[in-house]
């Protein structure tokens, strides 16, 4: 059985990935709903002698499918409302996904 839309959002999925309109690479378009947050760590300056050439040193800390839903751009009734309940979801998620542990990060 296909599930319901939620009674207070307004806006289907689709609806939600058209007003938002985000592109990737070679302007695909990116679901809002399958994000992932991937923190990297360590990018350094290493000019060699002589040379302006820079040495590039990176490591990937933490890799996790964000929890953005539906539920998140409940009351939105305007496509203004759905990009601010966006930014809000997205400041949220991240931030408990990257930085777990009992700190509470008001964003």
């Amino acid at each position: 059985m296909p599930k319901l839309q939620p009674k207070n959002v307004p806006y289907t999925k689709a609806e939600i990935n058209e007003i938002l309109n985000l592109k990737g690479w070679l302007n695909q378009s990116i679901d809002v709903f399958n994000l992932y947050g991937v923190l990297t760590i360590g990018i350094s300056s290493n000019p060699r002698e002589g040379s302006d050439e820079w040495e590039i040193q990176q490591r990937t800390y933490s890799e996790n499918k964000l929890p953005i839903t539906i539920r998140d751009f409940e009351n939105c009734n305007e496509p203004d409302d759905v990009r601010k309940a966006f930014n809000k979801a997205l400041r949220k998620t991240v931030a408990a996904t990257m930085f777990k542990g009992d700190k509470a990060y008001d964003l």
